[in-house]
Formats: C-alpha cells, sequence, structure tokens
C-alpha cells in the first residue's frame, strides 16, 4: 500500500513541476497579451464587448453544473441556456425572471451578447479550461502568458 501511494505521490509531483516549467532553455517564448478593458467588481470578470439589443426567440434550458466550458461561464451550479437551433446561449439573468417556469418552453428574450474574459485563478491547483494556451509562431510552438478563458453570454433586458 505505502509502495503505491509512493508512486502515485511522485507521479503527482513530476507531472506538477514538468507543467510548471518556465523560462528553462528549451521551453517556448512567453507572449503577454493585454488588452484595456472595463474590470466588472462583481466577480472580476472583464467585459470585452458587447453587441446591439435584438430579439432571440429559443427553448429555455436548465443546465446541471459539469466540467465544461459552458458551465465555466456561467460561473455558477446551476445555469439555463438559450437555445436556438444548433446554438446555445448561456442566459445571464439581469432581469430577475424567474427561469425555472420557462423550462423547455418556447420564450422570445431582447437582449444583447456579451463577450467576457474570467481571469485564470490564482491560486494553481484550482480547475479552469486551458485555451490558448500555446500558439504558433514561426513555425514554432510558443506559450502565451495570459491564459484567461473567454466566454460570450446572452444578457436579458426584457422578457
Amino acid at each position: 500500500m505505502r509502495y503505491i501511494l509512493f508512486i502515485v505521490v511522485y507521479l503527482m509531483t513530476l507531472s506538477l513541476s514538468n507543467a510548471q516549467v518556465k523560462g528553462s532553455e528549451n521551453s517556448t517564448k512567453k507572449i503577454e497579451a493585454t488588452k484595456k478593458t472595463k474590470k466588472s467588481k462583481k466577480n472580476k470578470m472583464e467585459i470585452i464587448s458587447s453587441t446591439k439589443s435584438k430579439s432571440y426567440t429559443g427553448i429555455i434550458l436548465e443546465k446541471p453544473w459539469t466540467k465544461s466550458t459552458q458551465s465555466y461561464c456561467a460561473q455558477g451550479s446551476e445555469y439555463f441556456v438559450l437555445k436556438v437551433q444548433d446554438e446555445e446561449w448561456v442566459i445571464d439573468n439581469k432581469s430577475g425572471v424567474d427561469l425555472k417556469k420557462y423550462h423547455e418552453k418556447t420564450v422570445t428574450i431582447t437582449g444583447f451578447e456579451q463577450t467576457r474574459k474570467i481571469p485564470k485563478p490564482q491560486d494553481p491547483f484550482s480547475q479552469y479550461p486551458v485555451t490558448n494556451s500555446f500558439r504558433m509562431v514561426d513555425g514554432k510552438m510558443v506559450e502565451v502568458e495570459d491564459t484567461d478563458f473567454t466566454c460570450t453570454v446572452l444578457v436579458i433586458e426584457k422578457f
């Protein structure tokens, strides 16, 4: 039993040390990607852009928390989406409407799409989606320092 525990700890240490190696001669260059954006004080996410308000017609679906980018974008446990044909929009319910009443029903919502940037957690052991953390530059894989998560939500104005 101790031998198995030792192996597990050793493998975890090895994978962490490989993941945290930065700045060695064999590592790739870092690119700092910075943008001036509005910061939301509520949950430290940044609003990158918003579209004009328009009407969306689709089916409201309640989703449970999962290890998915959609769930991470919702920034909560259970969340709602508006399914429009083959596309699903995570709903930011600023209107305060009880969306549970409309689960699996067709509705028309007035709102706008908002692209948000959710900062990477400071805790190195926290889980978060890793997207665009490497890019090809001059035929070489280059590490991007800014690995924050970006997603688009549907903000409800009128229901």
